[in-house]
């Protein structure tokens, strides 16, 4: 086990480590000198970049939005097809096609479908609407995040789907049954039947897709490249202009262990909220 042990040291320890030594030193490319600074960068991060603190809030609101949409498209296609999935299950393989499609792609289609001048979504949007419908979808910063948002949700609505429907093919027929011989339907059935039962699986989903969309980078980087502006910025696309565009791997370590922690403690709630719902 001695060879597997240290690959997995090399590709996971060895660069924490070196993460945590940069970041407490002043570390840029320019700059030859090196000085050790302690905390300040973290200092930094928290309390004087409002560029940093700006692409946590929008990672937050990004990442909540499509949480949203995704689950109420995957609830709602789940329960559509619950009942005739034996008869339509071709059209559900078709519905998950999206997500399997590499990032990259969707990300250059999003740009291309949104793009101000020669976009598809604003020509087939002037066939639907009287007039000529011209967007500002890239232009405009209170619509840039909402490209990633409806791009990320056309391409991971589906997972949501799948798992959720999973989850209602497993639903015990006879609990159904039996609710409905008490009298239990439509809402109310769902409600305090259908929804405890598939009440893990829900959790696990809504877990899976969160920390997945927390760091997301493709999107934004190939989409909206964080503009107009810093309008669409994301904590990942930050800390990649950080150390990469800024040459600046002091303050992008430290942003990115920032990143690690508050993760990790997203994590340490979502994980109990699991055991405590499989129960």
């Amino acid at each position: 086990m001695a060879p597997a042990v240290l690959l997995l040291l090399g590709l996971t320890a060895y660069p924490f480590g070196y993460a945590i030594y940069i970041s407490l030193h002043t570390w840029k490319v320019t700059r030859p000198a090196r000085p050790f600074i302690g905390f300040d960068n973290f200092r930094e991060l928290l309390f004087d970049d409002e560029r940093f603190i700006n692409s946590i809030e929008q990672t937050l609101i990004i990442a909540s939005s499509a949480l949203a949409l995704e689950f109420l498209f995957g609830l709602g296609m789940a329960l559509l097809f619950w009942t005739a999935y034996q008869r339509v299950r071709w059209v559900a393989t078709g519905i998950l096609v999206p997500m399997m499609i590499a990032p990259v792609v969707v990300g250059f289609t999003a740009r291309m479908a949104f793009n101000n001048s020669f976009g598809f979504l604003n020509q087939i949007l002037s066939l639907l609407w009287p007039g000529d419908v011209n967007i500002q979808w890239l232009s405009d910063p209170t619509l840039a995040p909402l490209v990633i948002i409806l791009a990320d949700t056309w391409q991971w609505g589906p997972f949501m789907f799948l798992i959720l429907l999973a989850g209602l093919l497993a639903t015990e027929g006879d609990q159904l049954e039996a609710a409905v011989v008490d009298g239990a339907k439509g809402f109310r059935l769902f409600w305090n039947v259908v929804l405890p039962s598939i009440k893990p699986i829900l959790l696990i989903a809504l877990v899976l897709r969160g920390l997945d969309l927390l760091r997301t980078f493709d999107l934004v980087a190939l989409a909206t490249r964080g503009g107009p502006g810093i309008s669409s910025e994301t904590i990942t696309f930050y800390i990649y202009n950080l150390s990469f565009k800024f040459f600046d791997l002091g303050m992008g370590a430290a942003a990115a262990l920032l990143m690690l922690g508050g993760l990790s403690i997203v994590v340490f709630f979502a994980v109990r909220s699991v055991v405590r719902a499989a129960r």
